[in-house]
């Protein structure tokens, strides 16, 4: 199911992905239920593990930084104004993939000067926040 939701003063894409819709019940709607409520802690969870990645050179949130410090209009560009300048564009739910699939929600994220590629966390089930390389 693809739509669309309002965080943080955006309208963002949503793709929901039922795996097993077999066993679609109320413990995968609750899962669903929990994940649209929290979509601010999520994104801030999101939102340090990129900015943690940004000392790593060979990380994506790297380099898209470098990228946007060539392209920065500020007198003195900093991460934080690559943070805040960050934008979630897109957003995939998982809740039912289980063992195949512990993938739960995907955020992406895109610089506003539209540089490429974007960047991607995953949340993983029971692991938490994980940043994907960059997709060809």
């Amino acid at each position: 199911m693809d739509t669309s939701t309002r965080i943080l003063n955006r309208t963002v894409d949503v793709r929901l992905e039922i795996d097993f819709p077999l066993r679609f019940d109320e413990t995968v709607v609750q899962d669903i239920d929990q994940m649209l409520e929290n979509l601010n802690l999520i994104d801030t969870m999101a939102r340090n593990t990129i900015r943690g990645a940004l000392t790593h050179s060979s990380s994506t949130p790297a380099t898209v930084f470098r990228q946007w410090l060539r392209q920065s209009t500020s007198s003195a560009p900093s991460p934080q104004d690559f943070m805040d300048e960050l934008v979630l564009s897109g957003i995939r739910l998982y809740p039912d993939g289980g063992r195949t699939n512990r993938v739960r929600i995907e955020l992406e994220y895109q610089s506003p000067i539209q540089i490429s590629p974007r960047i991607t966390v995953q949340f993983l089930e029971r692991t938490g926040p994980e940043l994907l390389p960059a997709r060809r």
